[in-house]
């Protein structure tokens, strides 16, 4: 009889773990085992790791391998439904500086609003307000449901500028004509002093009157309902013409320079005093009407004893001026 001795290795069970995720309709997960040396998946990959992609909750199976040794496991993957797709409505489109108002509804869970501007709303309803020009563009709404899955629909909101209002007027003189001009809409409205009213973009009121002078607004309308406002001050002015004194004048009698004329004081009433080197009041008018022909008609020559060829200083009060205007003219023979 012949002994042999035998070495045989004795392999201890083979222990499978495998992940068991849980996700949501539209999404993957990857399966991964371990506890042994290969892997074989039921309709999958002879790899560790198995990417799925179900759209039901469903069993995967895997036979894990150490050499001649093997086990197999089953796992599930859970697939939870997706909440219905919400409603987003907005008051679309709005005017540059209105509020808007964006509203979800439609499903059930927790919303989610993102937008332009970085903009976030954690409530189903969100106001943004006043809206501007940056505030257009795709805002996309998000619900989520107790089991953590998502659904969403967008909704793209529209802001139109505000017309363009240009309002102009000058300055209007006392008897002239008052201009308003306006533009940048299809629908206007003026109002103002003395209860004033129009719906022309471009106003003409004859015949300006001090009462006119006030606070004008106009109110116009685009297209697209959009709406602007200015205001305008209007001054009715007198727009006096600028007062000229002649630094002199030649009273001979050849018809040029004969006169002392002062310019723009024919409805002012104005004084005039002239005084002579030696400091004698030599003519004096309470209502100048621009006749001073180089006569005296007060201090030492009386009579309209004509003045010598020199220089005269004048003081010149004109009715509506605060201060006295004063100077030298010089009168030639």
């Amino acid at each position: 009889t012949v002994a042999t001795t035998v070495s045989v290795d004795v392999i201890a069970g083979i222990t499978l773990v495998v992940n068991s995720p849980t996700i949501c309709i539209g999404q993957s997960t990857v399966l991964t085992a371990s506890g042994a040396s290969t892997y074989t998946w039921t309709g999958g990959p002879n790899t560790s790791t198995f990417a799925v992609s179900p759209t039901l909750t469903t069993t995967y199976s895997v036979i894990g391998s150490i050499g001649t040794c093997s086990n197999s496991i089953n796992t599930l993957v859970t697939v939870n439904g997706l909440p219905p797709t919400p409603i987003a409505q907005a008051n679309n489109p709005v005017c540059e500086g209105q509020a808007v108002i964006l509203n979800g509804s439609g499903s059930i869970g927790s919303y989610f609003w993102l937008g332009p501007l970085s903009f976030t709303s954690s409530t189903a309803s969100s106001t943004i307000t006043p809206a501007s020009l940056s505030n257009a563009g795709t805002y996309t709404l998000v619900v989520t449901n107790a089991n953590n899955c998502s659904n969403k629909t967008t909704i793209t909101l529209t802001v139109n500028p505000l017309p363009l209002l240009t309002a102009s007027s000058p300055t209007t003189c006392l008897g002239n004509d008052l201009i308003l001009n306006s533009s940048g809409g299809i629908i206007y409205n003026w109002s103002g002093p003395n209860a004033f009213t129009s719906t022309n973009p471009n106003v003409t009121i004859p015949n300006s009157t001090a009462l006119m002078a006030g606070t004008y607004s106009v109110n116009t309308t685009d297209a697209l309902g959009c709406s602007s406002a200015r205001a305008i001050d209007i001054i009715i002015d007198k727009c006096l013409c600028p007062v000229f004194i002649p630094e002199g004048f030649s009273p001979n009698a050849d018809g040029s320079h004969d006169l002392f004329i002062i310019s723009c004081i024919d409805d002012r009433p104005t004084k005039v005093e002239i005084y002579n080197r030696w400091g004698n009041q030599v003519y004096n008018s309470n209502d100048y009407k621009n006749n001073w022909d180089g006569k005296t008609n007060t201090g030492l020559k009386v009579s309209g004893d004509d003045l010598p060829s020199g220089t005269y200083y004048y003081i010149i009060k004109i009715s509506d001026e605060d201060k006295a205007r004063t100077g030298f003219v010089t009168l030639w023979r």
